[in-house]
């Protein structure tokens, strides 16, 4: 009960300082619930540099909340000829905020003055 009233304390303070269209709305409360997995907040990250590793990446994302988890993702890649020139990582985090506002600030940004754009949305394991 107390983690529902929690989510309707969320959605209320994001209604007040945001104008959301009612389908807007409706998105956000979807995202809750599907990008939710054990209580914490999954985004996946991908055309990360392949010079970052889990340090660098939790570095990065640290900075816009408390970040439980980093988890680079193996390629198929890395057993054949050809190496990856971009890595993928699922990174955790402790509120759904927190995560919202790690994508909406990283969501495009390029990391180093040599990399592409990153992609930044949420993931949950129904994917």
């Amino acid at each position: 009960m107390e983690r529902y009233l929690n989510q309707i304390e969320c959605f209320h303070y994001e209604e007040a300082h945001q104008k959301l269209t009612v389908e807007e709305k409706q998105e956000n409360v979807k995202q809750r619930k599907s990008t939710t997995i054990d209580g914490l907040c999954n985004l996946y990250v991908d055309r990360l540099p392949m010079s970052f590793n889990e340090k660098s990446i939790y570095d990065v994302f640290s900075l816009y909340g408390e970040v439980v988890s980093v988890k680079v993702k193996q390629s198929a890649f890395l057993s054949m000829a050809i190496p990856p020139t971009k890595l993928s990582a699922f990174v955790a985090f402790k509120t759904h905020e927190m995560a919202v506002k790690a994508r909406q600030s990283l969501r495009g940004k390029c990391l180093t003055s040599n990399s592409d754009p990153i992609v930044v949305e949420f993931y949950s394991s129904q994917n």
